[in-house]
């Protein structure tokens, strides 16, 4: 029998600031804020949009596709401004959640994309290899050799390889987008592999981790972040980011009933915070 959750207790000082407005870590530097511009429409998921108010989620399209340089850019001005890490931004446990998350999402795709066993393998391979580490942000990128190379790396055969990478390009939304290099003869010039929700669940991460200060010791920030990375990786979406611990704690809540409604099974919490959902513990 597994140990159950810790148990934190609910923390007054665990604010950040309004997501709607202004964001000290984004905008004070001159960078669009990526939940911002999640919300107008710029970013290519299902996006979530959580009207705290009465703990609604609204599902709706998105379009566009956040780019690696793009990506990074956001991420050094969050370090810019916050004087952190990426490794700080964006733990490892946050990493490990996202990768879990989209491990199993397609399962919550109508239709399945995946009919073998074999895409189930590929899918996490490229989820495994796309979030190794923050400083790629979602991208899997190969310098020489082509499908070839990177099937070599996956250790599956080319033709599968290039065959499903070209399908999962055609889902809507994608989950993957693919860039190409120079073709050779029998070896298509794929230069890089992304996958967005990666990309996206990573600068929302960072974000979220960067409006909250180190010296609030004892908050369940990085455990919480997880819980809810998880949980958007796996309905492939991302999200806006929240005026308190509490409307966090509450959210990711709602994403577990969002994933059931899909006919998934909500992850286990990583921690508890012992306070009655939907309610505001501010003080």
């Amino acid at each position: 029998m597994s140990d159950p959750p810790p148990v934190v207790p609910p923390i007054s000082r665990f604010e950040t600031e309004p997501s709607y407005g202004k964001s000290h870590s984004i905008e004070s530097s001159g960078v669009p804020n990526p939940v911002i511009a999640t919300i107008s429409g710029i970013h290519p998921r299902l996006t979530v949009s959580h009207f705290i108010s009465n703990l609604a989620a609204t599902v709706r399209w998105m379009s566009g596709i956040m780019d690696a340089q793009t990506a990074n850019g956001i991420l050094s001005s969050l370090r810019g401004s916050t004087g952190r890490s990426t490794d700080n931004l964006i733990p490892s446990e946050v990493m490990d959640a996202i990768r879990k998350g989209l491990s199993v999402a397609p399962r919550l795709r109508s239709p399945s994309p995946f009919r073998r066993r074999s895409q189930w393998r590929l899918w996490k391979r490229l989820v495994k290899e796309a979030t190794k580490g923050a400083p790629p942000v979602g991208f899997l990128v190969v310098p020489r050799g082509g499908t070839a190379a990177l099937a070599n790396r996956l250790g599956v055969p080319q033709k599968n390889l290039w065959r499903n990478l070209k399908a999962w390009e055609k889902a809507e939304p994608p989950m993957v987008v693919v860039a190409y290099g120079p073709k050779s003869r029998n070896n298509p010039g794929l230069s890089s592999v992304q996958l967005p929700v990666v990309t996206e669940l990573i600068v929302w991460s960072a974000q979220t981790r960067a409006v909250i200060p180190l010296g609030d010791a004892g908050s369940p920030h990085i455990p919480l972040v997880a819980d809810a990375a998880e949980r958007l990786a796996m309905l492939e979406t991302t999200g806006p980011s929240f005026e308190s611990w509490q409307r966090l704690d509450d959210t990711v809540e709602v994403l577990g009933r969002e994933i059931a409604k899909r006919g998934g099974r909500p992850p286990p919490r990583r921690v508890s915070t012992t306070r009655l959902r939907g309610t505001d513990d501010r003080r």
